[in-house]
Order: structure tokens, then C-alpha cells, then sequence
């Protein structure tokens, strides 16, 4: 008499553990940072991705701010902290402005913002494990009167 004993997994059962394993992983992925940075099409080899990505951020908003002279007084020099988001499809938004001296007027100030940042171009999105990622910078922008110069 020959006795074959075999012990299988159900489906179910199967199903269960690979989402275990996939809940375990998720758990352990670090989602505050990324693999690779959004990449604008012209970035420099030589470059670091993050270097290259905050080089032709900064350069876009100085751009976009520096073709207009904002309408409200400002004594002396001073910056803000402003939010934008590339986001899996690599479109660029802003966000918000993050934070902001006591004596800027931050609801004026975000209004320009909102108009001058609506039409950003779309960048190759940031990479975690190899998979498209939405991602969040703070970029300090510097707001000065006119007539002065950044290193005064």
C-alpha cells in the first residue's frame, strides 16, 4: 500500500500571502524621498538628477516672476517659500506658498503666483523603484525692491 500525502495552498489562501507580502513592502518603502528626480529634457549629464532638476526649476520660476514688477511695496529684501508638484505625467503646477514673512502680503503674493505658474511645461516625473511618482519641492524664491540687486 502506497500513501501519497501532499499539502497544497488554496488560491485563497495563496492570495492572502502575496498581499501580506505586498502590505509588508509598502510598509517598508521609504515615500519621503525618490529614486530619480523629475528630468527636464535639456539636463546636463554631468549633472546630479538633482542638481540638473533644481537648476531648471529655479531658472523657470525666475523667468516666469522677473518679466513683471509686483504692484505692492516691499522695504527690503526678503523670501518666501513657495510648493510645487510634478506629478506622475510630469506636469509641473505650483502649489501654495509655504511660508512667508509676517509683512508680505501672502494672499497677493499667491495670486501672482497662480497666474504666473499656470501653463508649466511637462518634465520626465520623478522615479521610485522604477514607477512614475507625483512629487512635492519647497522652493525658496527671493522678492526684493526694485532697484536693488540679489547680493545687497
Amino acid at each position: 500500500m502506497l500513501l501519497s500525502i501532499t499539502a497544497c495552498k488554496s488560491e485563497l489562501d495563496k492570495d492572502r500571502e502575496a498581499a501580506q507580502i505586498a502590505s509588508k513592502r509598502f510598509q517598508e518603502l521609504d515615500t519621503t524621498t525618490v529614486d530619480v528626480y523629475p528630468q527636464f529634457k535639456d539636463c546636463d549629464e554631468l549633472l546630479s538628477s538633482s542638481d540638473c532638476f533644481y537648476k531648471n526649476l529655479h531658472q523657470l520660476i525666475k523667468s516666469r516672476l522677473s518679466s513683471d514688477t509686483l504692484s505692492m511695496e516691499i522695504k527690503a529684501k526678503d523670501s518666501l517659500v513657495a510648493q510645487f508638484t510634478v506629478n506622475k505625467a510630469g506636469r509641473i503646477s505650483y502649489d501654495s506658498i509655504s511660508r512667508c514673512a509676517n509683512h508680505l502680503d501672502k494672499m497677493y503674493l499667491d495670486s501672482i503666483m497662480q497666474q504666473k505658474f499656470q501653463d508649466l511645461p511637462t518634465i520626465d516625473s520623478a522615479l521610485k523603484q522604477g514607477t512614475p511618482v507625483s512629487s512635492s519641492y519647497l522652493v525658496p524664491i527671493v522678492v526684493q525692491p526694485v532697484g536693488t540687486t540679489l547680493d545687497q
